[in-house]
C-alpha cells in the first residue's frame, strides 16, 4: 500500500512539474518547435509513467481524467485565482463576467479546500434561510467540492438557468452537515446607496463596473454647494466582479489626493494617473467595511484608499478600515480559452500604487471584528463618524 501511495503522489507531481516547464508563457499550448531538449526529456519520462500507471497500477486508471486536475494544481500553486474552468465553468464564467448568472446570494471565499461564507446578500434566498458568515460549504448540487478552485466554487453557486442550489453545509462550530435547497435570481445591481442618517451615505459596492461607476458619479454630482461634503460607509465585503477600466473611473470618485496606479504586465508597466473627482464629493471622514471576500478590484479600491489615508496625514483624515483582514488576492484576470472549449483564467497584471506593490500579505482593518460582530458593524461605523466629525 505505502508503494501504492507513493506512486500516485509521483504521478501527481510529475504532473505539474511537466506542466510548468512545458507549458509555460503567456499561452499554455506551445507548438512542439519551441520546446527544448529538456522539455523533450520530460515529455518521453511523462510518457513512460502515464504507460506504468495503465499497466501496473491496481486499478484501471484513465490518465486522461486526471489531466484537469493536474491543470487545476499547477494554475493554484501559481496564484490563488489563476485556475482552469471545464467547458461547463467556461460558458458560465462568460456570463457572470456581464452579470447574467442566477445566484443564491452567497458570497465568501475558499478557505482550506472549502467554501467558507463570508455574508448573505441582503432579502436573498440565503439571508432568508438563515445563512451566516462563518458557515462552511462542503457540497453543491450533490458534488462533493473538497480541493476545487476558488472560481470552481464560486461558479458552483451560480446557474445559467432560473434553478435551486442545493447545499450541504455546516454551521458554525457544528460537526453534523445541514442540507438546503435555495432558489436562484439574477442580481439586481452592483452597487447599492442609501442616506442612512443625515449627510451620511451607505454604499455597498458588489462590482466595480459601469453601472456601479456611473450610479456613484450621478450621487455626488447632485449634492449641492452649499451642503457639507458626505461622510461615507463604504461596504467592500461582498465582492463579485470587476474590470480594470471601471476601476480607473470610479477610483477618484473617492480620493482626496492624486495616485499613481502602475499596472505591471509580464512585458510592460503601464502608468495611470488616478486624480481625484472635481466635483462636491466626499469629506475625510469615512468608515471603509472589509474582510476575507474583500478581493479582486474591492480589495483594490481599498489599498488605494488606504495609500489616499497615508497622503492625507497632514490633515488629519478621519478614514478608518474595519472588519477582517483580507487576503491580498488582487490581480487582473485573462481568460484564455484553449481548443477543447475549456478555458483557464490567468493573472496577466499586478498593481502598484505610487510606486508600492498592492499588499500580497492583505489589508489588515484598524478595528477588528469577529465574525459574530460583523452584525453590528453598520452601527459601529456610524459610531466612529459621529465620533469624528
Amino acid at each position: 500500500m505505502k508503494t501504492l501511495s507513493l506512486r500516485r503522489l509521483a504521478f501527481f507531481f510529475l504532473l505539474i512539474l511537466v506542466f510548468f516547464l512545458v507549458f509555460g508563457g503567456n499561452r499554455i499550448f506551445k507548438t512542439a518547435s519551441s520546446c527544448t531538449r529538456n522539455q523533450y526529456d520530460y515529455l518521453s519520462l511523462f510518457s513512460e509513467v502515464i504507460a506504468l500507471v495503465k499497466t501496473d497500477y491496481v486499478e484501471e486508471i484513465k490518465p486522461s481524467e486526471k489531466f484537469p486536475g493536474a491543470f487545476t494544481g499547477m494554475l493554484y500553486s501559481t496564484d490563488k485565482l489563476s485556475a482552469y474552468l471545464n467547458s461547463n465553468y467556461t460558458d458560465r464564467y462568460r456570463l457572470y463576467q456581464q452579470n447574467k448568472t442566477f445566484n443564491c446570494g452567497i458570497y465568501g471565499i475558499k478557505y482550506g479546500n472549502y467554501f467558507y461564507v463570508t455574508a448573505a446578500a441582503k432579502n436573498s434566498p440565503a439571508e432568508t434561510h438563515g445563512i451566516k458568515p462563518g458557515w462552511v460549504i462542503k457540497g453543491i448540487n450533490g458534488k462533493n467540492i473538497f480541493g476545487l478552485s476558488y472560481w470552481e466554487m464560486a461558479l458552483s453557486l451560480s446557474s445559467e438557468k432560473n434553478i435551486p442550489i442545493e447545499l450541504i453545509l455546516f454551521e458554525k462550530g457544528s460537526s453534523t452537515p445541514t442540507h438546503i435547497t435555495l432558489p436562484s435570481s439574477l442580481p439586481t445591481q452592483s452597487i447599492t446607496l442609501q442616506k442612512i442618517e443625515e449627510n451620511t451615505l451607505y454604499i455597498e459596492l458588489f462590482r466595480i463596473n459601469t453601472e456601479s461607476t456611473a450610479t456613484l458619479k450621478q450621487i455626488l454630482e447632485k449634492e449641492t454647494p452649499g451642503s457639507d461634503p458626505l461622510k461615507l460607509i463604504l461596504d467592500l465585503r461582498k465582492t463579485d466582479m470587476g474590470d480594470l477600466d471601471s476601476f480607473v473611473q470610479l477610483t477618484p470618485l473617492l480620493l482626496h489626493s492624486p495616485i499613481q496606479l502602475t499596472v505591471h504586465t509580464k512585458t510592460n508597466r503601464e502608468k495611470i494617473s488616478l486624480t481625484p473627482f472635481t466635483g462636491k464629493g466626499f469629506n475625510t471622514n469615512a468608515a471603509i467595511i472589509i474582510n476575507r471576500s474583500t478581493i479582486l478590484y474591492n480589495e483594490l479600491l481599498a489599498a488605494a484608499l488606504k495609500i489616499d489615508r497615508e497622503n492625507q496625514k497632514s490633515s488629519n483624515p478621519s478614514i478608518t478600515f474595519i472588519g477582517a483582514k483580507t487576503r491580498g488576492l488582487i490581480s487582473r484576470l485573462n481568460q484564455i480559452p484553449l481548443r477543447d472549449g475549456t478555458s483557464i483564467l490567468l493573472s496577466d497584471a499586478l498593481f502598484e500604487l505610487d510606486g508600492k506593490k498592492t499588499a500580497a500579505a492583505g489589508i489588515t482593518p484598524d478595528i477588528k471584528l469577529t465574525e459574530d460582530e460583523f452584525s453590528t458593524v453598520i452601527d459601529r461605523c456610524l459610531a466612529l463618524l459621529k465620533k469624528n466629525p
